[in-house]
């Protein structure tokens, strides 16, 4: 596995959806010998030089101005090794476009992911066929949509089990209207 530096920020999941992809991930993980690593969909990477404080502080604005929102599964994919190897592919959202757009609004800078939203399954370099193989050998049971409730703030210096939340904040309820 590679290191990797700087900060991410990433939307998590509802707990519900966070334990069936964690399931996943910690089966795909034994099997193929892979880091574990917490479901999130990367919104933006912020280089290292960046001010944790001053990315806190985006982290509070954003959120406070941000409703949860679902996604949506749309496909299983293998793709460029090794953080995007196996990945829960989302349909595409307007919202997550938003989203992309304020962030990079609040930073100042194109830091965003702005296509191919996803959550990670597997991060390696083990061939499609053998990842396939463990997966469907895992009896795994993906959710199709899922309530994406909060925002992080990660320092990913070094490798996958490394990587270290800094700051969550919720994002305001959809009841809250």
């Amino acid at each position: 596995m590679q290191k990797t530096s700087g900060f991410s920020i990433w939307l998590l999941p509802d707990e519900t959806s966070s334990n069936l992809l964690s399931a996943a991930i910690e089966s795909l993980s034994k099997s193929l010998s892979s880091p574990l690593f917490l479901p999130h969909i990367t919104l933006a990477s912020v280089p290292s030089d960046s001010d944790s404080e001053i990315l806190l502080d985006n982290l509070d604005q954003f959120a406070s101005d941000r409703q949860e929102l679902i996604v949506r599964a749309k496909d299983l994919i293998c793709g460029k090794p090794p953080f995007q190897r196996y990945y829960l592919l989302l349909k595409e959202s307007e919202t997550l476009q938003q989203f992309s757009e304020t962030m990079d609004s609040l930073l100042g800078g194109n830091y965003s992911r702005k296509t191919n939203y996803h959550i990670s399954l597997y991060y390696g370099f083990e061939s499609c066929d053998e990842i396939r193989v463990a997966y469907d050998h895992g009896n795994m049971d993906l959710p199709n949509e899922m309530y994406i409730q909060s925002i992080a703030l990660v320092n990913i210096d070094g490798y996958p089990e490394e990587w270290e939340i800094l700051g969550q904040r919720k994002l305001s309820s959809r009841n809250a209207e």
